[in-house]
């Protein structure tokens, strides 16, 4: 079930008593407030609505980042980098081969190749061949 941008946590707490088994989804186009701090189960959030702040205090409550949707490798690379749990995307294959490229590569070589990313304005592509 998704919930795009409630006005109240109402609707989750009725799904709650009804229904627990059921998960609730946040559809998140641009943060206004803290929607960690409304009663869903994950957040699917529009890329530009993501921040390294937000993943972290999403997971520190138990909420998974769902980002959508992400069809520039960059961008891939930049949302893998900060953490999020899935990226919605209309080339699933490529996001499939980064994260299993990246699962491959040490702490040190992720910390590199990520920096080197940033520092070449996004573009891990241009840096290195995964």
């Amino acid at each position: 079930m998704f919930l795009k941008n409630p006005p109240t946590a109402a609707p989750a707490a009725v799904r709650k008593r009804l229904a627990p088994e059921v998960q609730v989804g946040l559809i998140v186009t641009k943060v206004v407030g803290d929607p960690v701090a409304l009663e869903a189960d994950f957040l699917s959030m529009y890329q530009d609505a993501v921040s390294a702040k937000l993943i972290g205090r999403a997971h520190a409550h138990g909420k998974q980042i769902h980002v959508w949707t992400v069809n520039d490798h960059d961008i891939q690379v930049q949302m893998i980098e900060l953490g999020v749990d899935s990226v919605i995307t209309d080339q699933p294959a490529d996001v499939i081969k980064l994260r299993q490229s990246r699962a491959n590569l040490s702490s040190p070589e992720k910390l590199v190749f990520g920096s080197a990313a940033y520092a070449c304005g996004g573009s891990l592509r241009r840096t290195v061949t995964l």
